[in-house]
């Protein structure tokens, strides 16, 4: 007997992404502040390239290496129309923290992410709100795994969102 399914996405592929963000409320801070004051930061000009996050267990908790898995989705989804949102990243991070992007060419193949497409309304809810893409780019925590090695269950596309945090989990059925 065979059983066909149909309306059903399957894959073999085991990688799960999570991406969880403390919300700090940096948007609140005053104009009588500097947010340097509150967010000290040691680089004024940061270099920021594509990268492959794909099966390996990894986990991303710096500025610079969440800007490149954040530049990774954006190009891969948005296609030439990408650098409409790292402009958006570098009015932000000017603005807010006095850095200038300098962002790598991508070359061919080099960007890579694991059904990225499940990305997509992580990517909407990011750039639809500064707060949550600054407290992203500082304090974000993006963790590439690999269910078959044991350190999570199988997971799907889920959000969950709260004063306090922000997390999104991309993976299989």
């Amino acid at each position: 007997m065979h059983v066909v399914r149909s309306n059903t996405f399957e894959t073999n592929s085991s990688s799960i992404h999570s991406i969880t963000v403390a919300r700090s409320k940096m948007g609140t801070i005053t104009t009588n502040e500097r947010f340097t004051d509150v967010f000290p930061i040691t680089e004024n000009n940061i270099v920021v390239g594509v990268g492959q996050f794909i099966i390996d267990f990894v986990v991303l908790h710096d500025m610079k290496n969440v800007l490149s898995y954040i530049y990774t989705a954006t190009y891969l989804i948005y296609g030439r129309k990408h650098k409409k949102y790292l402009r958006k990243i570098n009015k932000l991070l000017k603005k807010k923290l006095g850095i200038k992007i300098t962002w790598l060419k991508p070359k061919k193949f080099e960007a890579q992410i694991d059904h990225v497409e499940e990305l997509k309304s992580w990517l909407v809810d990011l750039f639809n709100d500064d707060d949550l893409l600054l407290d992203t780019i500082l304090y974000g925590c993006v963790t590439i795994d690999n269910d078959l090695m044991g350190v999570h269950t199988s997971s799907h596309t889920e959000k969950t969102v709260s004063e306090n945090y922000y997390d999104f989990r991309k993976g299989h059925k």
